[in-house]
């Protein structure tokens, strides 16, 4: 009986994860019949390989946090990727690396790691490893208020996920 009621909570699962990979799959290009169809049957297999290596959660994603977390994520990168080419052809760079500790409140474990990798994804701050502080991150530019947009880059993160990690 326990079986049934876990093979019934991977449907809906199943089908949110082949979603995401086959979109994922059409932003790569691929949208010819032959292409889109080998892009169903290997997403397919994909959403099943992740559904026996990560099984689906008791936490659900919000759908207007998860939006504003994309559109936050998706206007930072612009405006990230902006200053970093801005700078790139500037013949005096005005830069500050150096490393930051970031006191997360993510939970450890996959919200924690997942939080690491949205952070590498914006240009100028990559995540190094934990710490007893929280994050040690390398930044382009310490002198930039690189605390305070992580500190709402994880505020918009927390709200997705809420308490812990949602399927998906």
């Amino acid at each position: 009986m326990a079986e049934q009621a876990d093979q019934a909570s991977q449907g809906p699962a199943f089908a949110c994860r082949w979603l995401g990979f086959f979109l994922f799959w059409i932003m790569l290009g691929r949208v010819s019949a032959l292409d889109l169809g080998a892009g169903a049957v290997i997403c397919a297999l994909a959403a099943g390989a992740s559904l026996s290596l990560l099984p689906p959660g008791t936490a659900r994603a919000k759908p207007a946090a998860l939006l504003a977390f994309a559109t936050r994520f998706a206007r930072r990168s612009v405006i990230a990727g902006w200053d970093v080419g801005r700078r790139a052809f500037q013949t005096k760079v005005p830069l500050q690396p150096g490393f930051l500790t970031f006191a997360t409140r993510c939970p450890r474990g996959l919200a924690l790691q997942s939080f690491c990798a949205v952070t590498a994804l914006q240009p100028g701050t990559l995540p190094l490893g934990e710490t007893d502080g929280g994050l040690l991150l390398h930044c382009l530019d310490t002198d930039s208020p690189v605390r305070d947009d992580l500190d709402r880059d994880e505020a918009a993160f927390r709200a997705v996920i809420g308490d812990g990690v949602r399927d998906g």
